[in-house]
């Protein structure tokens, strides 16, 4: 078996944007289980946590608010790179960004996926 030279990064999807708690009972979708989650993957090595946000009754959703509050308690309680995604309901590709604007003290890592860029509206 091959030895993997050097450092490697983990990323820890931690929702999803499709399936909820009817996939998957233990599936975070409301902030604090995100969170909790989220701090146990960095707390077992992840070193990417990957963010969907969910409204109360589980669906999606691109709201600013929750990803702010759901940004700042990552970043507050890990060193973990949180990537809040860019996918999700529909909107122009410069409003799926939005939900970064707040996190100027912290790297940002984003990603456009070609799907995304077809499909803006």
């Amino acid at each position: 078996m091959n030895q993997i030279p050097g450092k490697v990064m983990i990323t820890c999807a931690l929702t999803g944007g499709i399936h909820g708690k009817e996939a998957n009972p233990n599936l975070p979708e409301q902030p604090d289980e995100i969170a909790e989650q989220g701090i146990a993957a960095w707390r077992a090595g992840a070193s990417i946590l990957h963010v969907h946000a969910r409204k109360p009754d589980g669906s999606n959703t691109m709201a600013k608010t929750i990803y702010r509050e759901l940004h700042e308690r990552l970043c507050a309680e890990t060193d973990a790179v949180v990537q809040l995604t860019t996918g999700g309901e529909s909107a122009p590709v410069g409003g799926r960004a939005a939900q970064y604007r707040h996190a100027q003290s912290r790297d940002v890592l984003a990603q456009y996926g070609a799907d995304e860029l077809l499909y803006s509206g």
